[in-house]
């Protein structure tokens, strides 16, 4: 996937897989500029922090998506019903 599928639609740029519909049994495919997310949304939360839940401003964190990858600075967020979220 990180060399883009050899699909043959006629266009030079490759295609990736960008979301997967499990109920259709679909697999969404398109340019690479849709790979990119700038938030991530979490669920279930179960904070380990000291102290209680982050202030509603957010709490600048350093994060990472995957372990093998360098951490960046995002800002953790909580809504009211401990759902969360990164940016």
């Amino acid at each position: 996937q990180r060399r883009g599928l050899k699909l043959d639609r006629g266009g030079p740029e490759p295609l990736y897989v960008v979301r997967l519909d499990a109920v259709r049994r679909r697999v969404i495919v398109g340019p690479g500029h849709l790979l990119g997310h700038h938030e991530v949304a979490v669920h279930d939360v179960h904070w380990l922090g000291e102290g209680d839940l982050p202030p509603a401003e957010g709490l600048r964190i350093q994060a990472r998506i995957r372990s093998t990858v360098e951490p960046a600075a995002a800002r953790l967020t909580v809504a009211a019903d401990a759902a969360g979220g990164l940016t």
